[in-house]
């Protein structure tokens, strides 16, 4: 009688952490709290500015600003992009492509007329993933394309199967965590 309680105790704990390891597990036997741990990470790194590469997003390319008619800011030249960059990952940026809106509005209008401004606020573009708007070989385009899929790191695959989570669960764990993200960084300022 002793050795039944003793077998049926040890199938019962058997049985929870069977339980406990399939909730923690995605559709594709992935485990699906590593996946939405990595996507939370990378985008904290892009909110803090920070490419996938871990450089700084201001450090991913130089641009030289270019005036116009008055001495006036017209807008800034990609003159060098560091491949594999934030700015390379995220937007697509290429050398001499001329960024002339920022977030719908002219870089002039937006940064006062200041270069540095401007480029400041090309990294919050990238940080609050904005939209900007190039003239690249004499088309206008805007940045990044609709639809595009930035490039980056391979995902990580565990024994069982890939490690990302299904995407409703990387886009309520990505929301929820850029809300708190966006709170701490209002509070913070």
């Amino acid at each position: 009688m002793r050795m039944a309680f003793g077998l049926v105790s040890v199938l019962v704990t058997l049985g929870i952490i069977m339980l406990a390891v399939s909730m923690m597990m995605d559709s594709t036997g992935g485990v699906s709290v590593i996946g939405a741990g990595q996507n939370a990470r990378e985008e904290a790194k892009q909110i803090a500015g920070i490419g996938r590469d871990g450089e700084a997003a201001t450090q991913s390319a130089t641009l030289q600003e270019i005036t116009g008619s008055g001495g006036r800011l017209d807008n800034l030249l990609v003159t060098r992009v560091k491949p594999g960059g934030a700015y390379d990952t995220h937007f697509g940026l290429k050398v001499n492509d001329s960024i002339t809106h920022i977030n719908g509005m002219k870089v002039n209008d937006i940064s006062n007329g200041d270069g540095s401004l401007a480029k400041a606020l090309l990294s919050d573009a990238y940080q609050r993933q904005w939209p900007i708007t190039v003239v690249r070989e004499g088309q206008q385009i805007t940045l990044p394309q609709p639809g595009a899929v930035p490039a980056g790191p391979a995902p990580a695959v565990a024994a069982g199967g890939p490690t990302t989570a299904p995407s409703s669960v990387q886009e309520a764990s990505g929301s929820a965590y850029r809300r708190q993200l966006d709170a701490i960084k209002k509070a913070v300022n």
